[in-house]
């Protein structure tokens, strides 16, 4: 190895000249690509161009190019990426993309007339609220309860066929921003900002329905609908998933399977305070149905009682618990099915 200070010659396994001291420095090898190319002769490069390529490179470059011109492809050409529609041309715009507030609340405005035109004509919706606001109280106190729900709907079935009266109005409302839409909004676009809109046009009709609805002053109309249908809704729910206790009975929270239901009459004995109630049981205790309570005065216990009976699942049993002295309240402690 030749120091490249003082041209001594050293051997190849040291590091420093032996004559000088110099860091000796290893010649570099050449790079095992620039090897493989050197070893290769003419017929295994292509000329493009004027500059040669290895066939293994140019192999590699065409079948990158054409995995990529296949991904290019998919999603440029029409038809779907990942079920997305292929981006258009032309660019999809919404009303806030062109249009400021003011000009989105005469745009709005302007659909008044045809809107309230349709819905006195085709829906008649003065009608419809007329028949709502009579009926508006019964229905809400209908829908307080499973079983006042199951009677009024046994009574007025066929409130509950067909489309409700919210979802007709706003069909109907919907159905008019759509028609109108385009001829009022040409004015206002530019070409391409046009052809953007009908690229999009069921979404404008989406996003300019609330201020439809505002500008037209039809809120109040729409909420008293929702609300009327809302019950319904909720009669309908209720009559068909009754609960298992009779009416008037309410499932105690701590003991899962028994409900309480009031009960009439007073004390059997002269002496302290009882608590008189009717149970039911959601399944049969043919040995004992056991209940028991502790009297309180305030918050403090100051005596307990029980009562027993025996019932079929279903069957209301009157229960008396006889508290050993006056008490303010009483609180279920224990009930047990045998």
């Amino acid at each position: 190895m030749i120091c490249n200070k003082c041209s001594a010659k050293n051997d190849e396994t040291h590091n420093f000249c032996n004559q000088c001291g110099n860091r000796l420095e290893k010649p570099k090898k050449e790079s095992p690509i620039k090897e493989v190319e050197s070893s290769q002769d003419s017929s295994s490069k292509l000329d493009l161009g004027g500059v040669q390529y290895g066939k293994v490179y140019v192999g590699f470059a065409l079948v990158l190019l054409v995995i990529l011109g296949t991904a290019f492809s998919s999603i440029s050409s029409p038809g779907t990426l990942n079920g997305d529609p292929a981006p258009s041309a032309s660019p999809r715009v919404v009303p806030s993309d062109v249009l400021s507030e003011d000009e989105i609340l005469a745009l709005s405005k302007e659909m008044c007339t045809s809107v309230n035109q349709s819905l006195s004509s085709e829906i008649e919706v003065e009608k419809i609220l007329a028949v709502v606001k009579k009926n508006a109280s019964s229905v809400a106190k209908a829908s307080k309860d499973a079983w006042s729900s199951l009677e009024w709907k046994d009574e007025n079935p066929s409130w509950f066929s067909g489309e409700s009266y919210s979802d007709q109005v706003n069909a109907n409302i919907k159905v008019t921003i759509a028609s109108n839409t385009e001829r009022l909004v040409k004015p206002l676009l530019d070409a391409e900002e046009f052809e953007g809109y009908m690229r999009s046009k069921s979404h404008w009709t989406y996003l300019l329905f609330q201020p439809v609805v505002y500008a037209c002053g039809l809120t109040k109309t729409l909420e008293t609908l929702d609300d009327y249908d809302s019950n319904l809704r909720t009669i309908a729910s209720q009559a068909e998933n009754l609960p298992w206790y009779p009416k008037g009975f309410t499932e105690i929270p701590r003991y899962p399977g028994f409900a309480l239901g009031k009960a009439n009459g007073s004390c059997s004995y002269s002496f302290g305070s009882c608590a008189i109630f009717n149970i039911v049981s959601q399944t049969a205790c043919p040995t004992s149905l056991y209940v028991e309570a502790n009297g309180l005065n305030g918050d403090v216990v100051t005596s307990w009682g029980n009562d027993t009976a025996r019932v079929a699942a279903g069957q209301v049993a009157r229960i008396e618990i006889t508290f050993s002295e006056n008490v303010d309240t009483w609180e279920m402690t224990n009930i047990n099915c045998y």
